[in-house]
């Protein structure tokens, strides 16, 4: 019996296949008869041997030792199944007397007690011996019973039910469910309420069982199943049966999401629990050798590779060897056979960023991968000319792209993003991408006879013997399902590549999309090709721009070649959008950019500049004006099907190298943006003046009649453009114009950024604190309403102003702006407005000082008379948010304002409306002529009479009844008379 214990199957089946055979021969006849009622009535029914072999059989069940528990399970069915008239019923009795139920008060007893009770009554099930129903319900519910006192056991419960119940007939099932109550409760139970034992079963009758919102629901279940950390449930082997029924069986990309976007990365990837996690991987595991390009990356998400990535650098963690075995996993994947798995494996891996993933395919792999799609791209294509003849029909469906042509180009556009591809791989994808996206056969133009010198240009023109143009030729008209893809991804590709880094020490490459536009324009030349979307302009409306552009080049010195560059590139890349679709680019754009290279980088800048006449007869605006409208309408051109984020940061890029040039019409035109509603410009007139009192005031910025309306006009054809981006839709509406609000505000940090000296600043603080306060609504955008508190905190406000201040503003208006910034400071109940507006007053009074020295009264007044009524509204008003710590910084910032707020501070010390506030009045007046010391003496000379009220108020009980606030008092009052003393000798 001893080998029994043994934890190695093999022995185990041995030992008890010879210890039943030993046994049995001692039991030569058949079992006494008799009614058995209780254990020691069973063992009473065989020989001595028999009899004692049962009882150390079932008290061995409840051994923890080596594979004690197993082995005795092993031997007791055997000789259960081969006793002769044993019965479930006698075995159920064998152990009741037998196996001995602990304390409660010990646990580690009790859990071996129930794992013995579940293995007893699994191995009367395996032996396949007569029950009664009453047995089997029995059975049942000590088993429900164990599961519920011992949540690990509940597996193993359910799978021992299900073995017993597998082997009955319909009718033994029903009388068996009408006898055990507990069973029956548990099979109909919802899925809300059940065990992953029995809801799984439930729940597998669902149609859609990888729906969205099933598997919500068996969240709670599925989570659940980590009790058996760290064996993998058999409800998990149930779902992965399902998910992948075979061996190199394909996983149906939805029903994978759904699985792992609902369950495995929220819920296992982003518990706090290492069980959960532990699961996460094993599942991972498991699914990887199913995977294919299409659905790698669904399970490679950044969330997971990020775990993945924390516990592989860190050799202490508790899953570092689990998430290892995860990386080599990986790591076979990307040196397997499927090169398309093996790129997808690697883009997931550098999405995920750091050193730990970053993994490329070799030269080699990614020249094979490219030869292969361009091939598969070519005979799909092909395939689908053969019937053309129907597409070209009237009425008609569109033609649909080939499923593998369409995989094919999403694997040559990530290809070629890959470090390791070479520059010829990378040249012939640029030009496959670009045939299919703009160009269509043409008529091929005749060959002239070769001459001196024509053989290198020809060699430089697409022609014929070019693959590319072949498979252009192959694919027909079928090329124009194909088309919008195409160009999506070229134009995603070029501006990647563009932005790449070049190596220390390597060869810059060439430009990308110099060397793309060079390419079709010589396909377009050589007659073979022609462009497959005609518009308006398609062809000259950036040919101006070009044009300026070559002079500028030509021309600009070492300060003006990043602008010429910045500009490069965003013509090439609109010349690229053009042709893909004309409608995209506003036909104007070229003109008005051409006119800007003209007048701004060419050599005779400063007679071109000139004054110019407009469309009407009247001066054209400024070149930076003009900029500014292009840069702005790009922003807010929808480009789909095509990526908008090259554009748009091609034209960020454009005004970043131009911010220091920008004007205050310029300046206007971004502040009237961020003060815009998705209503239109009618609801804004007037929104972005400094004082925020609507179509009444003016805004502060000297704009003419002409150029508002202008303004207007643009403001009007921006709104057009978002709101047909978006179908008419009003709330996409107004996402969208958050969003063109957002790029406006990156312009405005470029300008900070560049320019920070420049008097157009202070202008700039209360149109942007306007914006803030409209986006800290409830009905605002929290999104904005950060990047504007973050830009008017982190940039603006910590500018320097320069020697001329706040010139910009006329009196009136630098009066307004800081009534607004005030009001806001003292009255707004959003935090985060009420900091930005403190720091914008004290921004705008420290811009102010500088006109105090320069002599300039109007505007000085005005600052003076704004920092008084802070100080009288602290000691009068029960509304202000004012206190000590503003005048602190306000004072420490701008100390000449110290001796102008000395006299209604004294007034405040004995006159103020309540204790509290003329308490506060002492403190701001120390605080003043702390700061204020060099001109406190004349001032103080002025008001002997306030002086002596505050003596006499700090001995009045009436006016401060509590003696520490009498005491600072009576310090203030003798602190001011020892300056006056000296003054009065």
């Amino acid at each position: 019996m001893f080998p029994c214990h043994s934890s190695i199957q093999e022995v185990q089946f041995r030992a008890s296949s010879d210890l039943v055979d030993a046994v049995l021969k001692t039991q030569s006849s058949a079992p006494k008869a008799g009614k058995r009622e209780d254990g020691e009535a069973v063992v009473a029914a065989y020989s001595p041997t028999t009899g004692y072999t049962l009882k150390r059989l079932v008290k061995g069940l409840a051994s923890g030792n080596a594979g004690a528990r197993q082995g005795f399970a092993l031997a007791l069915t055997l000789l259960l199944k081969r006793l002769p008239g044993m019965t479930a019923d006698d075995a159920v009795l064998l152990l009741a007397s037998y196996l001995e139920a602990p304390s409660a008060s010990k646990g580690a007893e009790t859990r071996d007690y129930l794992l013995g009770r579940t293995f007893g009554i699994g191995a009367i099930v395996q032996a396949r011996v007569p029950a009664s129903t009453a047995c089997k319900a029995e059975m049942i519910d000590q088993l429900l019973d164990a599961g519920v006192l011992k949540s690990f056991l509940r597996e193993a419960a359910a799978t021992v039910i299900l073995d017993l119940v597998a082997s009955e007939t319909e009718e033994s099932v029903s009388a068996l469910l009408s006898a055990c109550a507990p069973l029956s409760a548990a099979l109909s139970a919802s899925i809300d309420q059940s065990t992953p034992e029995t809801g799984a079963a439930t729940a597998a009758a669902s149609a859609a069982f990888f729906a969205a919102p099933h598997l919500t629901t068996l969240v709670p279940l599925l989570t659940f199943t980590t009790a058996n950390h760290p064996a993998l449930h058999s409800l998990w082997t149930t779902l992965l049966a399902f998910l992948c029924p075979g061996e190199g069986s394909v996983i149906a990309d939805a029903a994978l999401e759904a699985l792992w976007m609902r369950v495995v990365e929220p819920e296992l990837v982003g518990s706090g629990s290492h069980a959960r996690k532990y699961l996460s991987i094993t599942l991972f595991l498991r699914l990887l050798p199913h995977l294919t390009a299409d659905n790698v990356a669904t399970v490679l998400s950044p969330p997971f590779l990020r775990f993945l990535s924390t516990n592989v650098s860190q050799r202490k963690a508790y899953l570092h060897a689990s998430a290892h075995r995860c990386e080599l996993a990986l790591v076979a994947a990307l040196s397997g056979d499927d090169a398309d798995l093996a790129l997808a494996v690697s883009l997931a891996l550098q999405r995920a960023g750091g050193s730990l993933w970053d993994r490329s395919l070799d030269a080699a792999q990614l020249a094979e991968l490219v030869e292969r799609q361009v091939a598969v791209i070519s005979s799909a294509c092909g395939a689908l000319t053969l019937d053309d003849e129907e597409a070209g029909e009237e009425g008609a469906p569109p033609l649909e792209a080939p499923a593998a042509a369409t995989a094919a180009l999403e694997s040559l556009w990530a290809a070629v993003k890959q470090e390791s591809a070479t520059e010829e791989s990378r040249q012939a994808v640029f030009r496959l991408l670009a045939a299919l996206a703009f160009l269509e056969p043409g008529q091929e133009a005749p060959t002239p006879q070769p001459t001196r010198g024509s053989r290198a240009k020809a060699a430089a023109k697409p022609g014929m013997e070019d693959p590319t143009m072949q498979t252009l030729r192959a694919a027909g008209a079928s090329g124009a399902a194909l088309r919008p893809l195409a160009a999506a991804r070229l134009i995603a590709l070029a501006d990647f590549l563009a932005k790449r880094p070049v190596a220390p020490g390597s060869a810059a490459p060439s430009p990308p999309l110099a060397d793309l536009v060079a390419w079709v324009e010589g396909a377009l030349s050589s007659g073979h090709a022609r462009l497959a979307r005609v518009g308006a302009g398609a062809l000259s409306s950036m040919q101006p721009l070009r044009e300026a552009l070559s002079r500028a080049t030509a021309s600009a010195d070492a300060g003006g070649r990043g602008r010429v560059a910045a500009l490069t590139h965003l013509a090439l890349l609109l010349q690229l959008y053009e042709w893909a679709d004309p409608s995209v680019v506003d036909p104007g754009v070229g003109p008005d950019l051409a006119d800007v290279v003209d007048r701004a980088l060419c050599q005779a800048g400063a007679e071109v500049d000139g004054p110019r006449a407009g469309v009407n007869g009247d001066a054209a605006p400024a070149w930076h004006d003009t900029l500014v409208d292009v840069v702005l309408s790009l922003l807010a051109r929808p480009c789909s099907p095509m990526p908008s984020a090259p554009l748009r940061n091609a034209a960020e890029s454009v005004f970043r190298v131009f911010a220091t040039d920008l004007t205050t019409t310029g300046l206007q035109d971004l502040l009237r943006v961020l003060a815009s509603s998705a209503g239109g410009p009618e609801e804004v007139l007037g929104a972005a003046s400094p004082s925020g009192q609507g179509n009444d005031s003016d805004d502060g910025l000297g704009a003419t009649d002409a150029e508002m309306f202008r303004m207007d006009a643009k403001l009007a054809a921006y709104f057009a453009t978002i709101k047909n981006g978006k179908g008419g839709n009003a709330k996409a509406a107004a996402e969208q114009l958050d969003q063109f609000k957002l790029r406006v505000v990156t312009l405005l940090e470029y300008f900070l950024k560049r320019s920070p000296a420049s008097p157009l600043v202070p202008t700039a603080a209360v149109p942007m604190l306007n914006a803030l306060a409209v986006a800290a609504k409830p009905s605002g955008s929290q999104v904005l309403s950060q990047r504007l508190a973050g830009l008017i905190n982190s940039k603006l406000v910590k500018t320097k102003p320069g020697a001329a201040g706040v010139s910009a503003f006329e009196p009136e208006d630098l009066a307004a702006a800081l009534k607004r910034s005030l009001y806001l400071a003292s009255r707004s109940a959003d935090p985060v407005v009420e900091s930005a507006a403190r720091a914008v007053y004290t921004f705008l009074q420290r811009a102010a000082a500088g006109q105090h020295s320069a002599g300039d009264g109007a505007r000085a007044v005005a600052a003076l008379e704004s920092a008084q009524a802070a100080a009288r509204d602290v000691l009068a008003s029960r509304r202000t948010r004012l206190d000590r710590a503003f005048f602190a910084n306000l004072l420490g910032r701008v100390p000449t304002l110290a001796p102008h707020l000395l006299p209604g501070l004294l007034r405040g010390c004995s006159g103020a409306r309540s204790e509290f506030v003329r308490a506060e009045a002492v403190a701001l007046t120390q605080l003043a002529l702390r700061t204020g010391q060099a001109g406190v003496a004349g001032v103080l000379g002025d008001r002997v009479a306030d002086v002596q009220a505050l003596l006499l108020s700090a001995c009045d009980r009436g006016v401060f009844a509590k003696p520490a606030r009498q005491a600072e008092a009576a310090r203030l009052a003798a602190r001011m008379a020892a300056t006056l003393l000296p003054e009065r000798r």
